[in-house]
């Protein structure tokens, strides 16, 4: 779920290629053209306007709750090692959840 700034054929193809479906917030000017993952997209939002809403509607959810982590937790990470990185935003989602 990406906004209309990520709206390029190579982040469809991208995420196309892992197996999921992209969804992404089309520019104002977007049309269908050819094949592949924007036009499959595009076809799918056009013919299930209600069923891509809800779905991109899951990327306001998730930037709400990051935001507010943010807000509580400083947003850096200040060691080195990629394990302890991952430790370390662990260990805050721990504290996240016990202190709401």
């Amino acid at each position: 779920m990406l906004d209309a700034g990520y709206d390029a054929n190579e982040n469809y193809r991208m995420v196309r290629s892992t197996g999921r479906r992209p969804v992404i917030c089309t520019r104002k000017n977007h049309a269908v053209r050819g094949f592949g993952p924007r036009a499959e997209m595009l076809l799918w939002q056009m013919r299930n306007p209600e069923e891509f809403e809800k779905t991109y509607h899951q990327r306001s959810i998730v930037e709400s709750v990051f935001s507010s982590f943010k807000h509580r937790f400083t947003a850096i990470v200040r060691v080195k090692s990629l394990l302890i990185q991952r430790l370390q935003l662990l260990l805050r989602c721990i504290c996240y959840n016990l202190l709401s």
